[in-house]
């Protein structure tokens, strides 16, 4: 499997693991391979409806045809995919070290 096929099994997973929490802003984050695993590591980038808010102003720039922007914290998930066969083997949150 090479690296676009790995991160495309990698979203479609995530999307159908959070469908019921309405994620948005889904997106590539990280991707490694895992030689000795003979694994992908993608990391995946999404909001949660409880991590956000509308921005300010917002609203103004719907009203007018635009998109509404969002400020919150994202969520970051590792999938892990066994390189031969394409199976999704875990999923697990990954977190940032806090900015210095």
């Amino acid at each position: 499997m090479d690296v676009t096929e790995a991160v495309v099994l990698a979203k479609e997973y995530v999307s159908k693991v959070f469908d019921e929490d309405k994620i948005t802003g889904m997106g590539l984050e990280e991707v490694e391979f895992n030689e000795f695993g003979d694994e992908w590591e993608i990391t995946i980038g999404f909001f949660q409806p409880w991590n956000v808010s509308l921005k300010s102003g917002s609203l103004s720039q719907v009203a007018f045809g635009g998109q509404p922007e969002y400020v919150g914290r994202r969520s970051y998930k590792v999938v892990r995919i066994k390189n031969n066969d394409g199976q999704v083997v875990s999923i697990r949150d990954r977190i940032l070290e806090p900015k210095k």
